[in-house]
């Protein structure tokens, strides 16, 4: 596989408990999605990941953490847009697994900073909760550069029959996350 072509799963290390376990232990089943899988202990883990790759040279990165409206953490510290280090996914796509990132005015706030970036960025409304499913999934492409769901959508938590839904067992990201559909 050619640097260029690279994926990369960043995974809060530290978050006690069942969520915590689910998370390593997902990272184990879909290592073989990956090219590379990390147990990150804090936002400096991930950002060293970053650096040890040129730029542009990754193609995907999942990053599996909690999440408040434009926030994603890893170990309850947010992950910022602005780092040097997204520098390596520039052309390249980044998906927030987390709850609510791209929710309110934050969250469109944040999404248009990674594509100002040149980086196509996706995430959730919602609460993803425990389901295997998780809904409200949205996604900016850096050609638009303005998110087009707006930040007054309250979705709530996630379940199979809500809008935009993928499976957690899905590694790859729908294209359909970047189609600006109606959200109910």
């Amino acid at each position: 596989m050619s640097n260029a072509s690279k994926a990369i799963l960043v995974y809060d290390a530290v978050e006690p408990g069942l969520l915590g376990k689910s998370w390593s232990t997902g990272a184990a089943l879909f290592r073989g999605s990956f090219d590379e899988v990390v147990a990150a202990k804090s936002v400096d883990d991930l950002y060293a990941v970053l650096r040890r790759h040129p730029k542009s040279s990754l193609r995907h990165v999942q990053v599996w953490g909690h999440g408040a409206s434009g926030a994603p953490l890893i170990n309850k510290q947010p992950i910022l847009p602005t780092n040097p280090s997204w520098d390596a996914v520039e052309g390249g796509t980044v998906w927030f697994r987390a709850c609510s990132v791209m929710s309110g005015f934050d969250g469109g706030v944040f999404a248009e900073a990674f594509a100002h970036r040149r980086i196509d960025v996706a995430g959730h409304l919602g609460v993803i909760g425990t389901w295997a499913m998780q809904s409200y999934l949205v996604g900016l492409l850096h050609e638009e550069k303005t998110a087009w769901w707006p930040a007054s959508v309250k979705a709530g938590d996630s379940a199979p029959w809500k809008p935009r839904t993928v499976s957690a067992l899905t590694m790859r990201l729908p294209e359909w996350a970047f189609n600006p559909t109606l959200l109910k």
